[in-house]
């Protein structure tokens, strides 16, 4: 018991004494390395060419699994958060991870908070986090100009596209209207 009192005393004057150096105040801006679609050789820590045999010890535990219909590829699922799922293509043939699709599927004051969840839970860096929630001029202005910038009013969205100059990597940003045309969802496809 003495213990347990010393010890919950330490964590009350640690908490006390960084909460006097932190300023909440403040805005953070995220300072990002990534400013071409060649920066895009890793996403959420995934290498360009990992193996799909690793992708647990990158993301974690997947929730479920499924082979396309053409069965040319496996799908992984990471779904541990509902409102924010990570899906992942492996190709048959070679065993290398092709795409990477996250989705924040949230909205309002849910949706930052959702960002936010994703970024913990898959140790997602915060530059790329960080493009969650950018409206499409700002991802343009971060990325430059990009291959093909689509409009679907149809179906209210935007689709900012760009492709590398060798052609191993495609990035697709996608803006709801319906989440104040924000960017909630982000592919990013490695060809070898």
């Amino acid at each position: 018991m003495k213990y347990k009192l010393i010890f919950g005393l330490l964590v009350v004057i640690s908490v006390i004494s960084c909460a006097g150096t932190m300023q909440d105040d403040e805005p953070t801006e995220v300072v990002c390395e990534k400013s071409s679609v060649n920066d895009f050789e890793e996403f959420m820590n995934v290498p360009y060419g990992l193996s799909e045999v690793k992708i647990d010890s990158v993301l974690g535990v997947f929730t479920g699994g499924e082979y396309t219909p053409d069965s040319t590829a496996f799908v992984y699922y990471f779904k541990r958060l509902p409102t924010a799922p990570v899906t992942v293509w492996s190709n048959i043939k070679t065993g290398k991870i092709e795409t990477i699709y996250v989705e924040v599927l949230s909205m309002k004051d849910q949706f930052k908070k959702d960002v936010i969840a994703l970024a913990d839970e898959f140790n997602m860096k915060s530059c790329e986090a960080a493009f969650f929630g950018m409206q499409a001029e700002e991802i343009i202005a971060q990325l430059g100009k990009p291959d093909k910038d689509v409009r679907n009013d149809d179906k209210g969205f935007r689709s900012i596209y760009y492709d590398s100059k060798d052609l191993r990597i495609a990035l697709n940003f996608r803006c709801y209207d319906a989440q104040d045309k924000q960017c909630s969802a982000i592919s990013v496809n490695w060809f070898y």
